[in-house]
C-alpha cells in the first residue's frame, strides 16, 4: 500500500484486481514509488488472472462479475508492459527470496541491476 498524502486515500499496489483495475502508468508509478521507499516489492497474480476463456459465473452478484472479469483480456499484456518497465530490475519468487535469504541481500529482489554491485 501507498499513502500519496496524507489527506489522500491508501492505494494498494499488491497485484490481483487492483491490478486488472488500475490504469497502467499508475499502477507502474505506485510500483517505482515503493521502490525508492523499500529494498523490495512483491506482487501477486493469480492464473485465472490471464485467462479470457474461462467460463464466466452468471449467477455472481455484479460486483463480483466486475471484480473479477473486468480487463481480464488485457491483463497478460498488461502485465508484460509492466516487466518491461522494471527490465533493470531483478525478479525473484518469493519461495526463492525466503529459501536463499542468506544469500540474497534485501536489495537484490526487484531493486536496480545497479545497485547490485
Amino acid at each position: 500500500f501507498i499513502r500519496l498524502s496524507p489527506e489522500r486515500a491508501v492505494l494498494p499496489f499488491g497485484g490481483g484486481a487492483y491490478f486488472r483495475l488500475m490504469p497502467l502508468t499508475m499502477f507502474t508509478m505506485g510500483v517505482r514509488s515503493i521502490l525508492k521507499k523499500e529494498a523490495a516489492y512483491v506482487f501477486y497474480m493469480h492464473p485465472w488472472e490471464i485467462d479470457a476463456g474461462q467460463p464466466k459465473v452468471e449467477q455472481a452478484s455484479r460486483f463480483s462479475r466486475f471484480k473479477h472479469y473486468k480487463n481480464i483480456e488485457t491483463t497478460e499484456a498488461q502485465l508484460e508492459m509492466l516487466i518491461e518497465s522494471f527490465a533493470d530490475c531483478r525478479f525473484a519468487a518469493c519461495k526463492d527470496y525466503v529459501n536463499d535469504g542468506a544469500r540474497l541481500t534485501e536489495k537484490s529482489l526487484l531493486s536496480p541491476l545497479s545497485s547490485l554491485g
